[in-house]
């Protein structure tokens, strides 16, 4: 009986195991995408522009933006530089996805809207607008997700995965190009568009404001030809250096030259009702003044007529009590009756 009983139980194969075989549960681990959650505080920065933008950007939550969902939902396929020899283009294709991103991808991108903003150039005095002073794999340390293995090989693929998705909703312009000596990768040049501030509630207008106020702060304080001189002069080492990739892409060139003509028309704009504006409060000013004018000269008028008024009260009564005296002088004179 109890030979047919363990005969019935199920096998179990774990006892066919040596003793010496280790036994111990080992936890379920999640494969996620990341190797650190990535991170960004903003310095509190002189340039007051930025605090401000970050401010906003932070209470933005980017899985509600239009712009990225639009995109994932389409796909896109974008040129990524042309090949060695061929001269051919490489292109990237994306294909359509869920409107909403994993948490792991807002993360990341929320942590590059910020770095990216600290670390633009917001002078309209450059050649280009916003571009982003940093590569890509710098930015990625920036934000705690840049990786390096023991062979030298860097892994920032979270980084990339996020700019990608900011460049197909067209918030990001990303420059490359590929070295036709080394077969490698030049560092890439990174900037942001008009659409990447208004994602999370900034215009075009006020944005063209603050960068007007940030060139008057720097004027006052004369550092303002410096600066401009200073990003010039670093625009144009970029221009030519074969470490970093270049502008010779018509298509790239004429995309950043449309953002740089749109702010000098807003701040046309801006520059001709600040004159209205300041035209019509001279002529506030000045019909105050003509009121204010006619107000005190009214007074003064009353004031003359009542003084007049007084005086030719004052003489009639002057006149009449010498007429009084004068009567009172011939009653006198009259002889008096016996």
């Amino acid at each position: 009986m109890t030979e047919n009983k363990r005969s019935a139980e199920p096998h179990n194969a774990l006892n066919d195991l040596p003793p010496s075989e280790d036994l111990t549960v080992r936890p379920f681990k999640r494969n996620t995408s990341r190797r650190n959650a990535p991170s960004f505080t903003p310095l509190r920065r002189e340039v007051v522009i930025k605090n401000i933008l970050s401010g906003i950007a932070k209470k933005h939550d980017i899985k509600e933006d239009l712009n990225i969902q639009q995109a994932r939902l389409s796909g896109a396929e974008t040129i990524l530089y042309f090949l060695k020899g061929t001269g051919a283009p490489k292109y990237q294709t994306t294909a359509p996805r869920c409107a909403i991103m994993r948490q792991e991808r807002a993360e990341t991108m929320e942590a590059l809207k910020l770095a990216c903003i600290q670390h633009a150039d917001f002078s309209l005095d450059t050649q280009l607008l916003f571009e982003v002073k940093w590569p890509m794999e710098k930015i990625a340390e920036f934000v705690g997700q840049h990786h390096q293995y023991e062979n030298g090989r860097v892994a920032i693929d979270c980084v990339r995965n996020g700019f990608r998705d900011f460049e197909i909703a067209d918030e990001v312009i990303i420059v490359r190009e590929l070295c036709n000596k080394t077969g490698k990768n030049k560092a890439s040049r990174i900037f942001l568009t008009p659409k990447f501030f208004n994602s999370f509630g900034v215009s075009d207008e006020y944005l063209c404001k603050l960068m007007r106020q940030l060139r008057a702060a720097r004027k006052i304080s004369g550092t303002l030809n410096d600066l401009v001189a200073k990003c010039r002069a670093q625009f144009a080492r970029r221009a030519t250096s074969a470490k970093i990739a270049g502008l010779w892409r018509s298509d790239l060139n004429a995309k950043l030259k449309r953002i740089k003509d749109k702010f000098k028309q807003i701040e046309e704009q801006l520059n001709s009702k600040g004159k209205q504006k300041a035209a019509d409060k001279a002529q506030k000013q000045a019909e105050k003044a003509r009121l204010k004018q006619e107000k005190k000269d009214a007074e003064t008028l009353s004031k003359t007529s009542k003084t007049a008024k007084n005086a030719a009260v004052a003489s009639v009564e002057v006149r009449d009590k010498h007429l009084a005296d004068i009567s009172a002088m011939f009653e006198d004179l009259k002889p008096k009756p016996t």
